[in-house]
């Protein structure tokens, strides 16, 4: 069976094929997109290179043509692991890229075949090792480190999916875990299957129908698969996660996101989740850095609103070539220099947002870290949504059986049962308005403590030894923001064994 590790890389690529979508790309799923490059394999799409073929498992086309150069195609691999990327990942990389862009040499070059100019972007949720960094910045090849704090809802989001499908897998008995067929289910949920006219999204609610429609052989049970796919394709409304790729005048490609999209769609109905200044202008921001000090945090454009209101804060996601927001300056006397002003372009749909700001200097002799601390701003610090459940050890082995649910449910009252079932019938969540037609509470009611009962519970079980420790708890709370709890959840086991 796959490992979980490796599972989680997967659920990634497909959130940042999204993010490939939302940023101005056609992902190509099919070799039917183009023939004289791609080959449908057994794992999914290939690519010819000039000495082999190599995976393509998110590959996407920039739909704005550049000026006096090749369409531009992007490579982007996910890593969930717990140690750092190092070399050998990078190395890969880079044969496969050098490989790919010199297949139109020879025969090819007097065909009169397409070319494109193929990039590589490496994302990664433990961080590369300095050799890999060094190596990429050298090479040209764009590292993206996901583990800043404004990234980690959308980790544990992409972790839970991934646990829904080990656990999926093992319940059916699957030895050998169907990434195609994953693959093709999330595509369509999130409406990145790009050859098919009916997996582009109408409504949200169709996610579900969408991805029951597969292709590929089923070995999971494709209802059930659908369902995990139709709350994947929520990561970006759930948790305000809508990433953007960010470009500024070197070789690389950088990750952000804006903290304030889901307030201007509950604001504005119909709303798009743009950054709050509109795409195809230009906005002035001062770079900062969001952390309560210079150990964590991410480096933060915070934009000036140009109408009432707030602006904008556009997080970066931790890179090699940060540094090139910074300003570099050998003058021991750094404020006798002209200020300087530099521009970032945001990739939003098929439009593009410049953000001017004023680079930060860096003077000789500082680390990043001194100057992150002269640049600290503590009220930026991102507070994650927060979520109660208990963190699981990197190998998910231990669920709820039905015995065990049929046990707690014969000790909690039935307002505790009817909420559980509803939250594992509605794709393992209750809304706190349910909660509380569901117990009659009046509305100045506080919920503080609700999820203590089916814990004690809980805890009586697993002190019979009818649970295991690490077993999630049967109802867990979701704030928003951690001031009100939004909703009650309960683990995905739950959804497949009540749902």
């Amino acid at each position: 069976m796959i490992s979980i590790g490796a599972l989680r890389g997967y659920v990634l690529e497909e959130v940042l094929a999204k993010l490939l979508q939302g940023s101005g790309y056609d992902l190509l799923v099919d070799a039917s997109q183009d023939p004289e490059m791609l080959i449908n394999g057994s794992n999914g799409l290939r690519i010819h290179g000039r000495g082999a073929q190599h995976q393509a498992d998110v590959l996407g086309e920039l739909r704005v043509r550049p000026t006096f150069t090749y369409p531009l195609r992007l490579f982007v691999e996910a890593k969930c692991r717990k140690r750092s990327i190092g070399l050998l990942e990078l190395r890969n990389a880079l044969g496969v890229i050098n490989d790919v862009n010199e297949y139109y040499t020879g025969v090819h070059a007097s065909t009169g075949m397409r070319r494109h100019d193929y990039r590589y972007v490496l994302f990664s949720t433990s961080g590369f090792t300095g050799d890999a960094e060094r190596y990429a910045l050298a090479q040209r090849i764009s590292l993206v480190d996901l583990g800043a704090p404004a990234f980690q809802p959308l980790i544990k989001l992409v972790s839970r999916i991934a646990d829904q499908l080990l656990y999926l897998a093992k319940k059916n008995d699957v030895d050998s875990f169907p990434v195609n067929q994953m693959r093709e289910a999330f595509r369509k949920a999130f409406g990145t299957w790009t050859t098919d006219p009916r997996a582009a999204p109408s409504y949200f609610d169709d996610a579900k129908d969408r991805a029951a429609r597969l292709q590929t052989a089923s070995q999971l049970p494709a209802n059930a698969l659908a369902a995990i796919a139709a709350d994947a394709s929520e990561i970006g409304e759930r948790l305000s996660e809508r990433l953007y790729f960010v470009f500024n005048d070197t070789a690389f490609v950088f990750v952000g996101r804006s903290d304030d999209l889901q307030a201007d769609e509950d604001d504005i109905p119909g709303a798009r989740a743009y950054p709050r200044v509109a795409p195809g202008g230009r906005a002035d921001a001062r770079l900062a850095f969001a952390g309560d000090d210079e150990a964590a945090g991410e480096w933060t454009l915070v934009t000036t609103d140009p109408g009432p209101g707030r602006g904008s804060q556009i997080r970066f996601a931790n890179s090699p070539a940060i540094n090139t927001l910074l300003t570099g300056d050998s003058d021991d006397q750094p404020r006798r220099r002209k200020k300087q002003q530099n521009t970032v372009v945001i990739a939003v749909e098929d439009d593009l947002l410049e953000v001017d700001f004023e680079p930060v200097i860096r003077t000789r002799g500082t680390t990043e870290k001194d100057v992150r601390a002269w640049n600290v701003d503590k009220r930026l610090a991102f507070r994650a949504e927060k979520d109660d459940r208990p963190q699981h050890s990197e190998e998910v082995t231990e669920y709820w059986t039905r015995a065990a649910i049929e046990e707690l449910f014969n000790r909690l009252p039935d307002a505790y049962k009817q909420t559980i079932t509803e939250a594992a019938r509605n794709d393992g969540y209750i809304t706190r308005d349910t909660a509380y037609e569901i117990f009659n509470f009046p509305a100045t009611r506080m919920l503080r403590g609700f999820t203590r009962p089916p814990r004690r519970v809980a805890m009586e079980l697993i002190e019979e030894g009818a649970l295991h420790p690490e077993t999630e708890w049967p109802l867990f709370t979701v704030y928003d923001a951690g001031v009100r709890a939004t909703r009650f959840g309960v683990p995905p086991e739950f959804t497949w064994l009540l749902g």
